[in-house]
């Protein structure tokens, strides 16, 4: 480490908040609607699919067929509405997420299209 100059020395990888420990009470300040960030209804798919998973835990299991083990679970939403309530959410295995949107026309099969028509 360099000499002290009077100046912050820089460390590649070091960050000044690094080890201070967030209170429960600021981490819930920082989560929720009186935060600077909170978007409300205009989040990301991304974010609220984040939200949903801090808020309903991660998926581990599927709500549809009923597997649990060694998969991929998603939060998959029902009606493509992105509300943030649990009615309208369900954990499905990867498999049952594709059916589901394919069947109820939520998602496009790639698949299905006509290239260089």
């Amino acid at each position: 480490m360099k000499k002290w100059n009077g100046k912050t020395p820089f460390i590649k990888g070091h960050s000044i908040n690094k080890g201070i420990p967030r209170t429960e009470e600021l981490k819930n300040k920082l989560r929720n609607e009186n935060s600077p960030n909170w978007k409300g209804d205009k989040v990301s798919i991304k974010g609220l699919h984040a939200w949903i998973k801090r808020h309903y835990g991660k998926a581990d299991r599927c709500e549809k067929c009923g597997i649990k083990g060694k998969r991929y679970y998603d939060w998959a939403n029902l009606d493509h509405k992105y509300s943030r309530e649990r009615k309208d959410w369900k954990m499905m295995c990867r498999s049952c997420h594709m059916k589901y949107d394919f069947k109820n026309g939520l998602r496009k099969d790639k698949r299905s299209c006509d290239i260089g028509t």
